[in-house]
């Protein structure tokens, strides 16, 4: 009867995220980091089972708390969340092909707020919603490369 409802679940799905602050055609192909992902949820888990047993000792959230958890992606996202990415320049303004070895190094080096952009989402399961739609386009295309 609901049946369509399938549609929503955002396991096994994956999004592009614009990152032209990197370069004009940067994005990144991003897996969802939230439960419908087992492995990036469960190592997750792991992680913050630890801080949730400092937390329930001082009962409070402090800014080195939040900090733990964005480090934490830092060191999750590139086993369990980036699957790719397109148009990535490095300092001297050549291409750097997509390895884990080259996303460890970009999680470790974006920017905090940039870094929480990614986080966001690929913490959104909307993102990874196509609901019928067109895939979406090829950022090279539309820059014209």
């Amino acid at each position: 009867m609901f049946a369509r409802l399938k549609n929503l679940d955002p396991s096994g799905k994956q999004s592009w995220m614009d990152l032209p602050e990197m370069s004009p055609t940067a994005r990144l192909l991003l897996k969802p980091a939230g439960e419908s992902n087992s492995p990036y949820y469960n190592a997750m888990l792991r992680r913050s089972a630890r801080r949730a047993r400092h937390l329930a000792r001082t009962d409070q959230v402090q800014a080195e708390d939040l900090a733990q958890s964005r480090n934490d992606d830092r060191d999750l996202f590139p086993q369990h969340v980036i699957a790719g990415w397109e148009g990535l320049e490095d300092d001297a303004g050549q291409l750097v092909p997509y390895s884990a070895e080259a996303a460890q190094a970009l999680c470790k080096e974006l920017p905090d707020w940039l870094f929480d952009r990614v986080r966001n989402h690929a913490q959104t399961p909307e993102r990874f919603l196509a609901l019928g739609e067109d895939p979406p386009p090829d950022s090279r295309a539309i820059a014209g490369n």
